[in-house]
């Protein structure tokens, strides 16, 4: 899993030294305007200072420049990317503006979301106002937020490491995936790409052992098409898919329509 920043129309993707080339509005009495390029740098350094690698940064500039959009990847893996399936990485999105119609904000987490369309979403989150106090206050958000990071790497690589050692049977694997598209989680547009990559796996990683892990990866890959053709709601069918792993974990599986909890055997495609 990775970050998504999504940039519609006029929008254009620049670097951080082109961020240095946009001027920055007078400010107010009461509203002072962070530079793009100082929001950038702040946020870089403050991962550094905390000894972290930066694996990659994109940033998106829209309204005439006025607005800030940023994503920065950490060289933090949550799921050992040697395994099957790859793995999963931390992430922080920025985003800020000089039209007054943005605060400053940071998200941050294995699902980030960051889009031009003002879609702003992650683990963690802190939105704070061009005030006085705005670069200062940006300054803490940012350090806030490197802070719970070692706290939310020890719970998401748990989480996956769960889903790894979790073996699921052919029954059930077939099950979960009824129940996904039973409850809209894998829509009906995407049900024949995850059916042709059940019979015929493009990677071969796993052999025959089955595990929440591998479903998912399975799911994802089948998936990944849309995520080019329509990357937000892609992102969030993702982390809908994120938790409904975690059901599997426990006995039972929600299923809509039927609207009861039945256990995951009783949801059988056919027999083992």
């Amino acid at each position: 899993m990775t970050s998504t920043l999504i940039s519609k129309g006029a929008d254009r993707t620049v670097s951080a030294y082109d961020l240095t080339l946009v001027p920055t509005p007078a400010g107010t009495r009461t509203w002072f305007p962070v530079p793009h390029a100082t929001v950038a740098a702040e946020t870089r350094r403050a991962l550094v200072q905390a000894g972290y690698v930066i694996r990659s940064e994109r940033w998106t500039l829209a309204k005439h420049d006025q607005r800030l959009f940023g994503v920065l990847d950490l060289a933090v893996p949550l799921a050992r990317w040697d395994t099957p399936g790859g793995g999963a990485t931390v992430s922080l999105g920025i985003r800020s503006s000089f039209d007054k119609r943005l605060p400053l904000g940071i998200v941050a987490g294995s699902r980030v979301l960051v889009c031009s369309n003002l879609a702003f979403a992650g683990e963690i989150s802190y939105k704070r106002k061009h005030t006085r106090q705005g670069l200062d206050d940006f300054r803490q958000q940012v350090e806030s937020a490197i802070v719970r990071l070692p706290q939310y790497q020890a719970m998401e690589s748990a989480r996956f490491e769960s889903w790894m050692s979790h073996e699921l049977s052919t029954v059930q694997r077939d099950a979960l995936i009824l129940a996904l598209i039973d409850s809209g989680v894998i829509g009906m547009r995407s049900v024949r790409a995850v059916l042709d990559e059940l019979k015929k796996p493009t990677y071969d990683d796993f052999g025959d052992r089955i595990t929440v892990w591998s479903t998912f990866n399975l799911i994802t890959t089948a998936l990944r098409n849309r995520a080019e053709e329509r990357a937000l709601e892609h992102s969030l069918q993702t982390s809908r898919l994120v938790e409904a792993m975690d059901t599997v974990i426990e006995p039972t599986v929600r299923v809509r329509s039927a609207d009861i909890l039945l256990p995951l055997p009783r949801l059988a495609l056919g027999a083992e």
